[in-house]
């Protein structure tokens, strides 16, 4: 019998291990916007792009600058190139989920555009990286994209 209880017991604490982990979100980044920023692009050579200004981010990334915290985007200053990338901080969790959608739109149309005369272009799209962290998010498309993402992580 002290077996049974104590298979149970056993079973009741690895669900309850198992339902913190699923239910945990985490918690806001308290870092400066600036600083993310910073230590974010340390790994681009921003020489190549160029800032965009909020009627783009509505124009490009059907994005409203004024409903987030703080978000910034550059995109190749060579209209031929599909290398951009975002760095937003929500001012809720909430809005994560429309960011998301959103940048997934804008790959695809991105990709369709240009997958009939610039394949590379094309498929370093599909490599784009979108993470979400919290009340931060970065959207990358560059050769170097997952270097910028580890960049992004340490920065938070």
């Amino acid at each position: 019998m002290n077996r049974y209880k104590a298979g149970q017991l056993f079973c009741i604490i690895c669900i309850a291990v198992f339902m913190l982990f699923q239910f945990k979100q985490p918690s806001d980044s308290k870092k400066n916007f600036g600083d993310v920023v910073q230590k974010t692009i340390e790994k681009i050579d921003v020489s190549q792009f160029e800032q965009q200004d909020n009627l783009a981010m509505k124009r490009f990334l059907s994005l409203n600058p004024e409903e987030y915290e703080n978000i910034i985007y550059y995109k190749d200053i060579d209209a031929l190139k599909s290398r951009e990338f975002v760095i937003v901080k929500f001012k809720n969790s909430k809005q994560a989920s429309y960011f998301k959608l959103n940048i997934e739109n804008r790959i695809e149309n991105q990709i369709n555009v240009f997958d009939g005369y610039a394949q590379d272009q094309a498929d370093l799209l599909k490599e784009a990286v979108i993470d979400i962290q919290s009340n931060y998010a970065l959207y990358v498309v560059l050769e170097n994209a997952k270097e910028v993402d580890n960049a992004f992580l340490l920065a938070l």
